[in-house]
C-alpha cells in the first residue's frame, strides 16, 4: 500500500504545483497537534506516523500529508467501531484504508 493511499492523500488534497506546497518543521507539526517533537521522532523510527521528507539533514512534513493524517485519526466517539468512522473520499472506511490485512 502506498503512503498516499495509507494516509488518504489524494490528488484533491495535494497542492498541484509543488512550489506552492507548504512544508512544516517537526516543531511546527508538534505544536499544531499538541504533541512533542520526540513523539514525532519516535514515529518516524517505528513507522505509522505522518509521511515526511528528509532534505539534507532537515525533516519536513507536507501540510497536505499532515492534514490527511489528522483526518485519518478522526472518530465520532471513543467507542467508535469501524462502521462509525468517517468514510474516505473513495467511499471506504478510514479504518479499512489502514488495515494491514
Amino acid at each position: 500500500m502506498t503512503l498516499a493511499k495509507q494516509f488518504n492523500t489524494t490528488e484533491s488534497t495535494r497542492v498541484r504545483d509543488p512550489m506552492e506546497e507548504r512544508f512544516l518543521t517537526e516543531k511546527e507539526v508538534a505544536h499544531r497537534q499538541g504533541r512533542s517533537v520526540k513523539t514525532l521522532q519516535n514515529q518516524r523510527v517505528s513507522g505509522g506516523g505522518i509521511p515526511f521528507l528528509k532534505l539534507g539533514g532537515a525533516v519536513r512534513y507536507r501540510l497536505s500529508d499532515v492534514i490527511a493524517w489528522e483526518e485519518s485519526c478522526f472518530f465520532l466517539s471513543t467507542s467508535s467501531g469501524p462502521s462509525s468512522k468517517p468514510k474516505t473520499p473513495d467511499g471506504a472506511s478510514s479504518r479499512a484504508a489502514h488495515s494491514k490485512f
